[in-house]
């Protein structure tokens, strides 16, 4: 085999490795984002509950300052 060939192999052979590290990642952020209905109630909690608000992404600085706003009659009725 040669040298460019045995390269492609082991680089293809890593990222099979990391494709397989993501997948058991994302799922496991799947069945923990997904354990909980996300309703309205869900989303405004996420104001008064900096941890898990920052587990989502957000942040003080990005939060957006509308959601610490919103009023429930303000929003769609989902069910």
């Amino acid at each position: 085999m040669t040298v460019s060939l045995e390269l492609a192999r082991a680089r293809f052979q890593w990222t099979l490795e990391v494709v397989a590290k993501e997948g058991i990642h994302l799922s496991y952020s799947w069945r923990r984002l997904f354990s909980e209905p996300i309703d309205v109630d869900w989303v405004m909690a996420l104001v008064n509950s900096p941890e898990k608000a920052e587990r989502m992404g957000f942040s003080s600085e990005n939060l957006p300052a509308e959601l610490s706003s919103l009023n429930h009659d303000d929003l769609p009725k989902t069910r």
